[in-house]
């Protein structure tokens, strides 16, 4: 087992406790993995302003904002995955310590190059790509499926490209 699967009980634990989730959306997200330096309440406060975190609050739907969505960075998609299911057995076996809302957890993640499978955590749907054209192939977006799967797939296999290509 390598030092982050080590990590991730702890990490969880921190996020359960953490008073700043409550009554909020909570969204992991793909960023630094500074997870493996956090400790305290306040530490995991500072992971909201860190870049990929960051970036993630200026993209989030205008009726989000008044939901106050707290954005996790854990490192990446696979990391996240990992995270997820976790957090959500921690969360049921001690529900009386938890400040987390199952039905206010979602999944913010990338497509990227690679299909990924999901089925773990989204038994409806068997990977990325699947959950990814599920979601957008009919316009507007199928917020249903996001609400169903608790996992929303950006196309953005790099997100910085949307700046460099002005059509996109």
């Amino acid at each position: 087992m390598n030092d982050i699967e080590v990590k991730d009980p702890e990490f969880c634990q921190i996020i359960l406790k953490h008073r700043r989730i409550k009554n909020n959306l909570v969204i992991l997200c793909e960023g630094t993995r500074e997870y493996l330096n956090v400790h305290t309440p306040q530490q995991i406060k500072r992971l909201d302003d860190f870049p990929d975190a960051n970036f993630w609050k200026q993209t989030i739907p205008m009726e989000w904002k008044s939901k106050k969505p707290v954005f996790i960075p854990c490192g990446s998609r696979s990391d996240i995955l990992r995270i997820y299911p976790q957090l959500i057995d921690l969360h049921n076996n001690d529900p009386d310590n938890s400040y987390l809302s199952l039905h206010k957890l979602f999944i913010l993640i990338d497509l990227d190059i690679q299909c990924q499978d999901i089925s773990n955590i989204c038994p409806h749907y068997q990977t990325t790509e699947e959950l990814y054209h599920a979601i957008y192939e009919n316009n507007p977006i199928d917020t249903n499926i996001i609400d169903q799967s608790k996992i929303i797939i950006t196309g953005w296999i790099h997100k910085e490209a949307y700046f460099l290509e002005p059509d996109l």
